[in-house]
């Protein structure tokens, strides 16, 4: 308990206690924002790719060009769906009208969500930083 003047603040929501947690509300905030995130850098990399388009057949694609995209995408559904969860899951849990703590129950549910959500966004773009270095290594060792 925290002692604001004659007030004492519970900075955990035990059992029975009538509160909802300031930590899953701003873990929630923080998955939308990063599923955000995303899809602002898929719209400009769509848009950029647009612009660099060079025609590739389906039969030029390799194995591994289609196994990059299919994880990439499993990557990006987890930013989404973690992130709509972390959301419904606040929604459901937490009345905001009671006493408000730092952490509760739901804190370590929402924690996991996040890292998920945030492992989840550095491996959608992780291919594409790997190839970019490559494709700057070729240019270099060619000048």
């Amino acid at each position: 308990m925290l002692n604001l003047g004659d007030a004492q603040i519970p900075l955990f929501g035990g059992f029975g206690l009538g509160v909802w947690a300031l930590l899953n509300l701003i873990l929630s905030i923080a998955g939308i924002i990063l599923a955000a995130i995303l899809g602002i850098k898929l719209i400009a990399n769509r848009k950029r790719n647009d612009e660099d388009f060079e025609y590739q057949s389906a039969e030029t694609e390799t194995e591994e060009t289609r196994k990059d995209k299919k994880a990439r995408k499993i990557f990006i559904f987890s930013v989404i769906a973690t992130a709509i969860a972390a959301i419904v899951i606040f929604l459901l849990t937490q009345d905001t009208t009671l006493l408000m703590v730092l952490v509760d129950w739901w804190t370590v549910l929402h924690l996991v969500l996040f890292i998920i959500g945030a492992v989840g966004y550095a491996f959608a773009f992780k291919k594409n930083k790997d190839k970019e270095n490559d494709d700057r290594d070729i240019i270099m060792s060619r000048t």
